[in-house]
């Protein structure tokens, strides 16, 4: 029984040794115990600097090196002065120039920088040239032009560096102002935009200064101002300006007109400001108009309104110069211009040649005309005044002295100011120039008797000569009869007119005394 078992334990252990080297040769051992050993025994170190070599490892076999890939490589632009060299080359190899090179300068990175760097090519020269700008486009290390060029308008004048400059009027454009000279008053504005591949002319006038940008409102949109500042010489200017205006698609010139009642629903009452403003500016008493704008605070709307209001604010300003009697006509203060006439006695302002403003005769001469312009639309204006009838009057006299509307007008002044002493001395004197059939259509009658005067009456010529005094009510009283030869001394008053007439004749001269003896010789 011990040897049978003895010979099974021995076949039974030959067996499970067989299956030992049958499953070693086909399945490692579940845990490799030199490996296990070595990490499990590692410092903290060491298993930082296997872990940083994996990590720095993997990105290395990453890159593209041995099989490239379509991404284009990044170039670093070039330094500015190589820009403006290059781009200057590009510009005049295709457009030329005008003899005096071209202008390059880059915007502002801070517009379209997803775009890349930008820059505007001008061409510099003289008058008579076909003047052309263009946008490039800086990509790498080459040049494109996303917009087109453009040739300036016709008229541009001689373009200097000094006069470009780049410009805010707002941030979906940009914008390039050109102001070119031609001759030697003349200055041509230009205002270029630049806006999703299109290049356009916005503004292009003639005037004689250059441009002007201005937040007129302050709404953060800038306008554009087209001066007209008409040196009309001697120190006197005509302010006239053009304002242009984003309105969301370009550039629009602001016209000023009347609106009609219930023009976006606003109060009646702003309406009618408005109109009323509008007309007194359009017959240029500016100074009106402003007063109206800043009654009913028109400059505070941002419609129509709100526009004709900064355009009346704008013009017609007061330009201290020279001569004041001629600036306040131009910036249509009439009360002030008529003010300064009555600093000269009329027989001192209405006498030619006129040399009682400035030292010259030459400036009435260049200049009435002008100041007619103005004086015969203004006085058409409602309300009426007498300060520019007054001045009206003066200013066809300066035209012409023997025009008989000076009279005219003049007697048209008395009916606004019935009282005004120095209106009633003008009126004599013109009186005095003239026989008239009959005084009584002046309606001439004697004011106060504040400030004594003296006249001499001398009867000179060979008829009986009747004087006559105006009183208070314009009736006539009869003071002298004057043989020939004969005279007569009355004293009397500075506002008092006197009459003379003859035995068949109502009236032939009148006269006003002045602040002296006068001598009135009768022929």
């Amino acid at each position: 029984m011990h040897a049978l078992s003895k010979r099974v334990t021995l076949l039974l252990l030959f067996l499970t040794a067989l299956l030992l080297v049958a499953c070693g040769s086909d399945s490692p051992p579940a845990t490799p115990t030199p490996i296990a050993t070595t990490l499990a025994t590692a410092t903290a170190t060491e298993v930082e600097d296997v872990t940083t070599a994996t990590a720095t490892f993997a990105p290395t076999v990453a890159v593209a090196t041995e099989a490239p890939t379509e991404t284009p490589t990044t170039v670093p632009l070039p330094p500015q002065d190589s820009l403006a060299d290059s781009v200057t080359e590009m510009f005049i190899s295709k457009f030329g120039d005008c003899g005096a090179g071209v202008k390059a300068f880059p915007f502002d990175p801070a517009h379209y920088a997803d775009e890349g760097a930008l820059w505007a090519v001008v061409t510099l020269g003289p008058d008579g040239c076909e003047h052309r700008i263009a946008v490039y486009q800086v990509e790498g290390d080459g040049w494109y032009a996303p917009w087109q060029s453009l040739a300036l308008s016709n008229g541009t004048g001689a373009v200097s560096a000094d006069n470009i400059s780049v410009v805010e009027i707002e941030p979906s454009h940009l914008w390039i102002k050109i102001d070119s000279f031609v001759g030697t008053r003349g200055v041509h504005n230009d205002l270029v935009s630049f806006r999703d591949g299109t290049t356009r002319n916005e503004v292009s006038e003639r005037s004689l200064t250059v441009s002007v940008i201005q937040d007129l409102n302050g709404d953060g949109a800038f306008e554009f101002l087209v001066q007209g500042d008409w040196d009309r010489g001697f120190g006197i200017y005509d302010v006239t300006e053009d304002i242009y205006r984003y309105d969301g698609e370009g550039m629009v010139r602001v016209v000023v007109e009347e609106l009609p009642l219930g023009y976006q629903d606003l109060p009646a009452s702003v309406i009618e400001a408005n109109n009323q403003a509008v007309a007194l500016a359009m017959a240029f008493r500016w100074t009106e108009a402003r007063v109206i704008i800043a009654q009913n605070d028109l400059g505070q709307h941002v419609n129509d309104v709100g526009w004709n209001a900064q355009f009346i604010l704008l013009n017609g300003r007061f330009v201290d110069g020279s001569v004041p009697f001629y600036q306040y006509i131009y910036a249509g203060d009439f009360e002030a211009a008529y003010e300064v006439l009555k600093q000269f006695p009329p027989d001192q302002a209405f006498t030619a040649p006129i040399t009682f403003l400035v030292s010259t005769d030459a400036l009435p001469a260049i200049d009435a005309i002008g100041l007619l312009q103005k004086t015969s639309v203004a006085r058409l204006a409602e309300p009426g005044r007498a300060s520019i009838y007054a001045v009206h009057a003066w200013a066809l006299f300066a035209v012409d002295p023997k025009d008989p509307s000076v009279l005219t007008e003049l007697q048209t002044a008395r009916t606004y100011a019935t009282k005004d002493t120095y209106l009633i001395e003008a009126e004599a004197l013109f009186i005095g120039f003239q026989t008239l059939a009959c005084i009584d259509a002046f309606g001439l009658t004697s004011i106060d008797a504040d400030t004594p005067s003296n006249i001499l009456f001398t009867n000179q010529s060979a008829a009986i000569r009747l004087v006559y005094w105006l009183d208070y009510a314009g009736e006539w009283q009869l003071y002298a009869t004057l043989q020939p030869a004969e005279t007569f001394l009355v004293d009397t008053f500075l506002t008092h007119p006197w009459a003379i007439a003859g035995e068949t004749e109502k009236c032939i001269q009148v006269y006003l005394p002045k602040s002296c003896i006068v001598t009135i010789n009768l022929n």
